[in-house]
């Protein structure tokens, strides 16, 4: 007698065993309980790979769900790295746990990977102005801290940069900025290099430095003179090392000026000829090259009064 409970305890679980893989065989094979996204594309990760190694492999795994899956992102793929070195290998795709959703299924759920170690490398980074400064203005000094960088990635991509580039945009820029710009691997041809290359630090801090375009001009040296000499000298000749100067300042500064004096020259006392290095003065935002100049006064006795003697 007491088989008989027992026995029905036995066929109750293999129906209940039955009815789920029969549930299991419609599902897969009808997708009735499935809703309309029931097959979607998902970015594959590769986890715990370790330091200084890189993965080639498969980007995306398709993914079946059965449920009522919210959103694409809760979809997880991916592939466990751990204790995988250099070389090709196989890997099982694993999905994680999809609230919502009764059955998941992946294709393909192996994948073949190849790992290699990372190459590194240490690069000048340079700047290329995208943008110019407005017009009137030009940019007069810039610097990158840092000035180097360091490359990391695969030695097949690696040999195809040809320089790291700080894209600058100084647009509306007038006077001294500063900017966080990304670092961008180039090849020969300007093209932007990612797939499989990193740069460390990834953003370098420009500084830069715009002005007011700046006109030059050369003008000529007018020497000033204060005090008179005693009656019986008379000033013979006055003489610069230079005729001319250049100027340089804004183009509506530079245009009014013809010529640029000298500070004066004090000749009360003087007997005898003599030279003097002499300070040019400058009007406000003026530049000159040189900024000073060898001025040589002659001086000679009056013959006048040597023949009244």
């Amino acid at each position: 007698m007491n088989l008989r409970p027992q026995n029905k305890t036995i066929g109750l679980k293999v129906i209940s065993v039955i009815f789920a893989v029969l549930l299991w065989l419609y599902v897969a094979n009808h997708g009735e309980l499935t809703t309309s996204r029931d097959s979607i594309n998902v970015q594959l990760q590769y986890r715990n790979l370790a330091e200084g190694f890189s993965i080639k492999g498969p980007e995306s795994v398709e993914v079946k769900l059965w449920g009522n899956l919210r959103e694409n992102r809760d979809v997880v793929a991916y592939a466990d790295m751990t204790g995988f070195g250099l070389g090709s290998h196989r890997v099982s795709v694993k999905l994680e746990p999809v609230s919502g959703v009764i059955l998941t299924s992946v294709k393909p759920n192996q994948v073949e990977v190849l790992i290699n170690k990372l190459k590194e490398e240490t690069l000048p980074v340079k700047y290329l102005v995208t943008q110019s400064p407005p017009a009137g203005y030009e940019l007069l000094d810039i610097i990158t801290v840092p000035d180097k960088c360091i490359l990391k990635g695969e030695e097949t991509a690696l040999k195809d940069v040809a320089e790291v580039v700080a894209d600058v945009k100084l647009g509306g820029v007038k006077e001294f900025t500063s900017l966080k710009v990304p670092i961008l691997a180039k090849d020969a041809g300007g093209r932007v290099l990612s797939r499989g290359i990193r740069t460390v630090p990834e953003e370098v801090l420009i500084y830069a430095v715009v002005g007011q375009v700046q006109s030059s001009k050369q003008v000529k040296i007018k020497t000033t003179l204060s005090g008179v000499l005693e009656s019986e000298y008379q000033l013979s000749k006055i003489e610069t090392n230079v005729d001319h100067i250049t100027i340089l300042g804004n183009k509506a500064q530079t245009e009014g000026i013809v010529e640029i004096s000298t500070h004066a020259i004090d000749l009360n006392g003087k007997k005898e000829s003599f030279s003097q290095d002499i300070d040019l003065i400058l009007p406000t935002g003026i530049k000159a090259y040189p900024t000073r100049v060898l001025v040589h006064v002659e001086i000679k006795k009056n013959t006048e009064n040597e023949v009244e003697e």
